[in-house]
């Protein structure tokens, strides 16, 4: 996290002050008195979209592995950090998830420029990408739930035996305070 952390407050500075940029030439446009400055402002105005867009596309690019790193972590690191690697997941699938919103918008309002179709396909193909890494976690969500619902139930049958009066005969293991299944 050390080495990504950097770059995406780098990135998420960069984006601010540039769509400030953005909105302060959108202002001037609409206020332009004639249609040669309306004209040099929308373009000053998307080429700075441009570059947020590239901005969005770093985000996934630093951010997509981080879903596939969570997952390897939940499934063969320690049990007890599955919280924290879901965390991690989730984080990660917020991120890639909304750099594609802000990216799909961007393109959106750029539709007449050569860059957005350009990029339309390189967003369709991390949307793509994004659906496969979610399909994986939420195969953690569902373990994670199966084995849950599995401690309840046999946590249940314990405490329905016990009040049904599961009596059990000494010297048999259940009688000697092992786990009942």
């Amino acid at each position: 996290m050390t080495r990504i952390e950097p770059k995406l407050v780098e990135l998420f500075e960069k984006d601010a002050r540039e769509f400030d940029e953005v909105l302060r030439l959108r202002i001037e446009r609409d206020e332009a008195a004639n249609a040669d400055e309306k004209t040099r402002f929308t373009r000053r105005a998307n080429d700075l979209l441009e570059t947020a867009a590239d901005n969005a596309f770093a985000v996934i690019d630093a951010c997509m592995p981080l879903i596939h790193h969570g997952v390897t972590v939940f499934q063969v690191g320690w049990g007890s950090v599955r919280g924290d690697s879901g965390a991690a997941i989730s984080s990660a699938i917020a991120a890639v998830k909304s750099a594609i919103f802000i990216t799909k918008l961007n393109l959106k309002s750029l539709g007449n420029r050569r860059y957005a179709r350009e990029n339309i396909s390189r967003c369709a193909e991390l949307y793509a990408s994004l659906q496969q890494r979610q399909a994986s976690a939420f195969e953690c969500v569902t373990s994670l739930n199966a084995e849950a619902l599995h401690v309840v139930q046999l946590e249940l049958f314990h405490q329905g035996g016990e009040r049904a009066g599961g009596v059990t005969e000494p010297g048999t293991p259940a009688g000697d305070d092992a786990v009942r299944l």
